[in-house]
């Protein structure tokens, strides 16, 4: 009988007062990015596409403000590299996404691409070295 109420009343009552007491002091606050101009670079994943980490770098820019969605690089099936956006060189934490036309190429011609995209850090007015 004390099994019974151990198991249906009061240790359900415990796991209830224990979840409300952690909700009530867990924080919706989140950790503040130094403002730095050094950019982070998002590249998708196999079979990824524009949209893959669009959402992410929105988030990051728009409701945590870690940083400033910049730039987007599209790397043509050819190796042809195109930009679209504004990169700013007192961005706060600019975020770069590196989007891939051919999304199923072979790893060793994604990192040609990856590389030859990086160049652009150099060559451009940003004058970053990575």
């Amino acid at each position: 009988m004390f099994k019974r109420i151990l198991f249906a009343g009061i240790l359900p009552c415990l796991c209830l007062v224990t979840a409300l007491f952690a909700l009530t002091q867990l924080n919706d606050s989140h950790e503040e990015m130094k403002n730095q101009q050094i950019p982070s670079v998002f590249i998708h994943g196999y079979k990824g596409a524009d949209r893959s980490l669009h959402g992410m770098i929105r988030r990051f820019d728009q409701k945590y403000h870690w940083g400033t969605d910049s730039l987007v690089i599209h790397i043509s099936k050819s190796g042809k590299i195109s930009e679209s956006g504004h990169y700013r060189k007192s961005a706060k934490n600019p975020l770069i996404n590196v989007v891939f036309e051919n999304n199923r190429a072979s790893l060793p011609q994604q990192a040609l691409w990856t590389k030859k995209s990086y160049a652009i850090f150099k060559t451009k007015t940003w004058n970053y070295e990575i």
